[in-house]
């Protein structure tokens, strides 16, 4: 639903998935681009592109690569409820001018 809402708005919008077989999945809804989230280069590729995210995921990511897709001075919300701690770096969000929030929208209990 998220990627038909951006779309309408007039957002460009490249999700990212861990399953090749989604990527054709999101673009129906209206995803312009599709990222692997297994793909580093992929990901490296497009550091400083987005001027925000909505991480949905529900398990861990390797947040570092992530947080630099952002460019600086935006933010990244979370409303994916990943067990796991976040290890985000502070100095990278510092010297990124970024910030990270979060939200129980799509918190799935324990």
């Amino acid at each position: 639903m998220g990627l038909k809402f951006a779309n309408a708005w007039g957002c460009e919008v490249t999700p990212f998935t861990s399953s090749e077989s989604k990527a054709e999945e999101a673009k129906r809804p209206g995803a312009h681009h599709v990222i692997s989230s297994r793909n580093a280069k992929g990901i490296e590729k497009a550091a400083s592109s987005f001027d925000f995210s909505v991480i949905t995921a529900n398990l861990p990511l390797d947040w570092k690569p992530l947080a630099k897709t952002l460019m600086p001075s935006l933010r990244s919300h979370v409303v994916g409820s990943a067990l796991e701690r976040m290890p985000i770096s502070a100095i990278d969000l510092i010297f990124g001018q970024k910030s990270v929030l979060g939200s129980p929208t799509a918190a799935h209990p324990q």
